[in-house]
């Protein structure tokens, strides 16, 4: 008799995901590297709400699904360290 835990199959997707963005790569190319907008931004400045970070936040860095939880440790645990597996 075969068995499937439908909690486990979006767990294991989620991880699928998160595997395939790492395999993709990052692109390095002149309008990845963005040395403009360094200059622009310049020492002591930051990135997070330059029009180009934003951008390419989007289409470069992987957003997991509600499955996931990205708070830290110390959080999470305070928050009663829930389990993937358990309903919220």
């Amino acid at each position: 008799m075969n068995s499937v835990a439908a909690a486990q199959l979006v767990i294991d997707n989620e991880i699928l995901r998160m595997a395939m963005r790492v395999l993709r790569g990052v692109e390095v190319s002149d309008e990845t590297l963005a040395l403009e907008v360094i200059d622009q931004v310049g020492p002591g400045g930051h990135y997070r709400m330059e029009e180009h970070t934003l951008r390419h936040m989007r289409s470069e860095f992987y957003y997991p699904s509600a499955v996931v939880d990205r708070q830290g440790w110390e959080s999470w645990l305070e928050e009663g360290g829930q389990d993937a597996r358990e309903p919220r």
